[in-house]
């Protein structure tokens, strides 16, 4: 650390500082350290991504149909049919 003398004040102290701290944060090449950056992806992230991939991908099949079903709803022509609902509930397992 330099001294804080008459000639540099504290400015002399900040900028010695400064320069080592700018030379600390400065990537170092590969050669010269021996020492590779690398980013490792655990299994737990790869499905997180593989995941969000097919919710958007079905998301996009759907749109066309959502949009039919709002445009249907708005102007008052959707009619859902009880019964096929009430069918589709019980194949898929709901029990009241």
């Amino acid at each position: 650390m330099a001294k804080i003398g008459k000639s540099s004040g504290s400015r002399g102290v900040i900028t010695n500082f400064s320069q080592r701290a700018v030379r600390a944060m400065k990537p170092q090449s590969i050669g010269s350290s021996g020492h590779t950056d690398r980013v490792e992806t655990t299994d737990a992230a790869l499905e997180l991504s593989r995941a969000r991939e097919q919710v958007r991908l079905v998301s996009d099949a759907l749109s066309p149909r959502v949009e039919e079903l709002k445009r249907q709803i708005e102007s008052g022509e959707y009619e859902p049919d009880a019964r096929q609902i009430a069918e589709r509930l019980l194949e898929s397992g709901f029990r009241p």
